[in-house]
């Protein structure tokens, strides 16, 4: 009578392969859970860093325009020469293409010199409270974010201008726009992370003076307390905020000689994105599979052997 034994073998593989799953899966959710802390803190500094690089790059920019100014003013003794004023406005803004536009204005506010010459602001006084902070401080100045007399949305930088008395005369002023292609466009478009990541230029006081959406330029950025504080106490850091909905990681820094910082700020999704992709690595392609069966080889085949059916004599 032949007697029927079981087969391992297939006990052997649905163990295997059911205990290898199960494990795979419970170290995966493990490392995720562990890794998620350390991958958003990754990118706070990663963010905070690139923030402290585009601040510093910025700075430099800044403080070359206004040793440009300062350079331009003492060149001037007096404001009675029109023509000149009107040739050192023009070199200093394609000199360099620091300033989208540059004007030359007396010590009544009144416009002498303006480059380029479509301003078509010659003459004209100017009332803005911008004009009246550079000509009462009578020192270098960086305004906030105004609208012009020309209508464009500018920060002015400006150098006061003296006589060979030592008297205040007037200013020269460089405007950068902000919602043009500028200086700011020009350096800050080009940045090197991923799509998804913003730079963003915004006050002290909250307002965006840069951003590649030019309907948010001008106005307040919406940010918590937290964030407030740390700009506040802080030359540079990081932290997260919310907008429509999204969680941002942002690294911020502060500019030098100015009231701003630039922010760098990418989608806290992201975390979520590149553990699923290790996730996906880890445990779904066949060489690893492969890998971790190849040891079970030789215990299946003396499975099979121990438990072949056995013929009577």
């Amino acid at each position: 009578m032949r007697i029927k034994k079981p087969h391992l073998r297939p006990i052997v593989i649905t163990l295997s392969v059911g205990g290898i799953f199960l494990t795979s899966i419970f170290m995966i959710v493990v490392i995720m859970f562990y890794q998620h802390e350390n991958i958003e803190k990754d990118l706070l500094d990663a963010n905070s860093s690139y923030a402290m690089k585009m601040s510093d790059v910025m700075s430099s920019y800044i403080e070359m325009a206004q040793g440009e100014l300062a350079y331009g003013a003492k060149k001037i003794e007096s404001t009675t020469d029109v023509e000149y004023l009107k040739n050192e406005a023009d070199r200093l803004r394609l000199q360099s293409g620091m300033f989208n536009s540059v004007i030359v204005v007396s010590n009544g506010a009144v416009v002498l010199a303006t480059s380029p010459e479509s301003l078509d602001l010659v003459g004209v006084h100017l009332n803005s409270s911008v004009s009246k902070l550079a000509i009462e401080g009578k020192k270098a100045f960086i305004s906030q974010p105004y609208k012009s007399v020309a209508g464009n949305l500018i920060v002015l930088l400006s150098h006061p201008i003296y006589d060979k008395s030592g008297n205040y005369i007037g200013y020269i002023g460089g405007s950068i726009y902000l919602k043009k292609q500028s200086l700011f466009s020009d350096v800050l478009s080009r940045h090197f992370f991923n799509g998804d990541t913003e730079i963003t230029i915004v006050s002290d006081d909250g307002n965006v003076i840069f951003n590649k959406d030019n309907s948010v330029v001008g106005r307040p950025m919406v940010m918590p307390d937290d964030l407030k504080s740390k700009l506040a106490s802080s030359e540079r850091g990081d932290g997260t905020f919310f907008s429509s909905g999204h969680k941002y990681l942002l690294g911020y820094a502060h500019m030098k000689n100015t009231d701003w910082n630039v922010f760098v700020y990418s989608h806290a999704d992201n975390v979520t994105t590149i553990l699923i992709n290790w996730g996906l690595t880890l445990s779904g392609t066949k060489t690893h599979v492969k890998q971790r069966f190849l040891p079970l080889t030789p215990l299946l085949m003396v499975s099979d052997v121990l438990w072949s059916p056995v013929l009577p004599a």
